[in-house]
């Protein structure tokens, strides 16, 4: 109780044009915040806590969204922003975020030239010692005039979004249903995508800056001795 709180009592900014009330939930708290570029759903966590990943890992549950009671909605896209490895005391290993993140959407009008509201029924998961489910209800108006103090945030987040590339830009290629790098890497996330995918690491020491993961049921081996030393420059295999 302590915790979420602290996590109450302390927002960054309060709601305004650019930013909706939090929805508290376990150890954590949710927003959406938005700027001239699209909007963003926040979480903001309780120390030691985390949340997960689209692909949450050996353990955990991805965060899930409901938009329907948005007003002149199309369509929204949520991207999430490259993850950490984190261990889990059971020795599993999770996908996630620590501390928070902030998770860009992309939300595009039915009518360009009327307002858009977006509202966003979210599931996810917050674990320290054990894990509980959050739920927040949240819902903004978009395109509202002026600077948003969001900018930054959400910048940093769009940047922290895997871009797809063509396996060759990364000294890959795809064989068997899997993938396989040969050569140096440096910087990038890189997936594994489908069932039976595999990433393979052949060259001692080739990968330098990154982060593997394999998605969908895939697996991942590393032969020889390479280097896996956090997320940078993200990217996905197309």
């Amino acid at each position: 109780l302590a915790a979420l709180a602290l996590l109450v009592a302390t927002p960054a900014f309060a709601a305004g044009p650019f930013g909706s009330d939090w929805s508290d939930a376990a150890k954590s708290r949710a927003r959406l915040i938005a700027d001239a570029g699209g909007a963003g759903f926040e979480i903001a966590l309780a120390p030691g806590a985390i949340t997960y990943w689209r692909n949450p890992g050996e353990a955990g549950v991805p965060p899930t969204f409901d938009f329907s009671g948005s007003q002149n909605l199309a369509h929204a896209e949520v991207d999430f922003p490259a993850p950490e490895r984190i261990p889990e005391p059971d020795g599993s290993v999770a996908f996630g975020y620590r501390s928070g993140t902030v998770l860009p959407i992309r939300a595009t009008p039915a009518d360009p030239s009327k307002p858009m509201k977006l509202a966003a029924k979210v599931d996810y998961a917050v674990c320290e010692k054990i894990c509980l489910p959050a739920r927040a209800k949240v819902a903004l108006e978009l395109g509202g005039a002026g600077f948003s103090p969001y900018s930054a945030t959400l910048a940093e987040a769009r940047a922290r979004v895997p871009q797809k590339v063509a396996p060759d830009a990364l000294g890959a290629a795809l064989s068997g249903g899997g993938v396989t790098l040969d050569g140096a890497v440096t910087g990038g996330l890189v997936e594994a995508v489908g069932a039976g995918s595999t990433v393979s690491l052949r060259s001692s020491g080739a990968v330098v800056g990154a982060n593997l993961f394999a998605v969908g049921g895939g697996a991942l081996t590393v032969d020889g001795s390479a280097t896996l030393d956090g997320v940078a420059a993200p990217v996905t295999l197309s």
